[in-house]
């Protein structure tokens, strides 16, 4: 990982986004009809911060690539 402190930093507007959503059940936080759109944007943005973290190219990744990449990283720490 490369930035932890950027992610870090990007963690912060869900601390406010807390305040907003505590009463909503977390089911209908992810709702995409019902999602608050200022979760929606946090997350938006971590998941961007998340995907420079590990390396990976935002607008050619996709789910399953990352998803075999992370795979991939994890068996190369297993194995050491």
């Amino acid at each position: 990982m490369r930035n932890i402190h950027e992610m870090k930093l990007k963690a912060d507007p869900f601390e406010r986004i807390k305040k907003i959503i505590s009463k909503q059940y977390v089911a209908d936080l992810y709702d995409p009809l019902l999602i608050p759109k200022e979760l929606r944007e946090a997350l938006r943005k971590n998941d961007k911060a998340v995907m420079r973290a590990y390396g990976f190219d935002i607008k050619t990744t996709t789910a399953e690539s990352c998803v075999a990449k992370l795979m991939e990283m994890y068996q190369e720490l297993v194995v050491r």
